[in-house]
């Protein structure tokens, strides 16, 4: 038997730990509206939205939804309203492997992504700032950032994986077999 899913859920973590493949389940299996904050931060050609602030806000408001993201403007605004926060925390050695399997196949299949943006194996694996570099090089520091969150929004409950596998134990009861 699950328990029903909280109205408003919030998933964070690292570049490459799951978070969208996560809310799309949830967003499914509840009937929640679904959220990926990197659709709603990028337009085409990889510029950042300038709605993105009061897209967030709206979202905010709403009842309902899942929500997937780690965007620090959006965790202020969706904090204090979400009643479940799902924090992969991973590895940073998997991350790095699913960024890198995930550009390459991507890359691979010329998968279009938001706003029809595309993936490259050089942005994302093989330049100064590439998305794998990036993750690397603020890893501590975001986790940090994530752990002073959970203790300043207690008000929601937390969940906190450090792999896969305790993800799929933790979630068993929320998610239909």
């Amino acid at each position: 038997m699950t328990a029903p899913l909280p109205g408003r859920v919030l998933i964070v973590g690292g570049s490459g730990a799951g978070k969208s493949t996560l809310a799309a389940s949830l967003a499914a299996a509840s009937g929640a509206p679904l959220a990926e904050l990197d659709a709603l931060f990028w337009g085409p050609g990889w510029t950042r939205r300038d709605a993105f602030s009061s897209d967030v806000e709206a979202l905010a408001a709403q009842p309902r939804w899942v929500a997937e993201g780690s965007y620090a403007s959006a965790l202020e605004r969706l904090l204090p309203r979400a009643e479940l926060v799902i924090w992969l925390d991973y590895p940073r050695s998997l991350l790095a492997w699913r960024i890198v399997r995930r550009s390459l196949r991507r890359s691979w299949r010329r998968e279009a992504l938001t706003h029809g943006n595309r993936e490259t194996l050089r942005g994302a694996l093989f330049s100064r700032d590439s998305l794998l570099l990036w993750m690397w090089r603020g890893y501590g520091r975001r986790r940090l950032a994530l752990s002073d969150l959970r203790d300043a929004h207690a008000g929601a409950a937390w969940l906190a994986p450090r792999s896969p596998a305790e993800a799929r134990r933790l979630l068993a009861g929320i998610l239909p077999a």
